[in-house]
């Protein structure tokens, strides 16, 4: 049923992912890859062939240290990590707090058209809709119940 209700976006959330070949979805790589059948542009769980491709080490670098600025959940808390790039910028925020870091992460990816996160930052983002579930992350734990459209051309 969670997935189902992501084959069935509303008219203009699925327009904006539509038209974007490049699409970050913050903790979204289930939803992506098994509900609309695309291709993700970041996600944890694509990390594991950076041990057998170097352009693929390379290319998922450079995504992970322009995004993990953003503190979405895609990124750890703890800089222990054994990746640091794949730690947040600042460990103890949940997402961003302002266009000023939205607009840093489109300027540092040209090929990123569209950025799909839980925080909600007023008069930047395109669209937004209801989740099909309450996410809840930080500590203190926040609750999250909409996803936020956010458009690189117009933050650019």
């Amino acid at each position: 049923r969670f997935l189902e209700s992501y084959s069935k976006l509303p008219a203009r959330v699925a327009t904006l992912v539509d038209r974007s070949a490049n699409v970050y979805w913050e903790d979204g790589v289930a939803q992506q890859w098994f509900a609309l059948k695309r291709p993700a542009y970041f996600s944890r769980e694509q990390g594991g062939g950076v041990a057998f491709n170097e352009h693929t080490a390379l290319e998922y670098y450079r995504r992970a240290v322009a995004l993990r600025k953003l503190n979405t959940d895609d990124f750890v808390n703890d800089p222990r990590d054994f990746a640091p790039y794949l730690t947040k910028a600042d460990t103890l925020a949940v997402g961003p707090t302002s266009r000023a870091q939205l607009a840093s992460a489109c300027r540092a990816l040209p090929d990123l058209d569209l950025m799909v996160l839980y925080a909600r930052i007023p008069g930047a983002y395109s669209a937004e809709w209801p989740l099909p579930r309450t996410v809840y992350l930080g500590n203190p734990r926040r609750m999250f119940d909409h996803d936020y459209l956010y458009e690189c051309r117009t933050l650019r």
